[in-house]
């Protein structure tokens, strides 16, 4: 059980999360925002509340969720490191890193499965 000074403790933290959210980027197109969140719903991947970052720990995570690694990272972002991306991208938020990594994985099985069909 928490005690009252820690429930509102907690309550101000997630108060100050959403301000600091506030200043991310949420300029995405909604026909994006959708398809990041079908895409999500066919990986099994739960999409992030709006106002978390795309941080260093969040993108490590996602990609040891969706099973893919810093090589493969690098081959997508060109960066070495999750945090040379925070650095390059400071006002992502975290479900717009989400989605544009799955769309990544999205568009190399089509193209997989379209390699696959011409060569029959």
């Amino acid at each position: 059980m928490f005690t009252e000074a820690q429930r509102k403790q907690g309550l101000e933290v997630k108060e100050q999360k959403r301000k600091d959210g506030e200043l991310l980027y949420h300029g995405w197109h909604n026909d994006d925002k959708d398809h990041w969140k079908e895409l999500c719903s066919k990986y099994g991947v739960r999409s992030p509340v709006w106002y978390l970052p795309a941080d260093a720990t969040g993108i490590r995570k996602t990609l040891n969720k969706l099973g893919k690694d810093s090589s493969w990272f690098k081959n997508w972002t060109g960066f070495t490191s999750a945090q040379e991306h925070v650095d390059a991208n400071p006002s992502m938020p975290r479900y717009a890193f989400i989605g544009m990594a799955l769309e990544q994985i999205e568009s190399e099985r089509t193209v997989g499965r379209h390699n696959q069909d011409s060569t029959i």
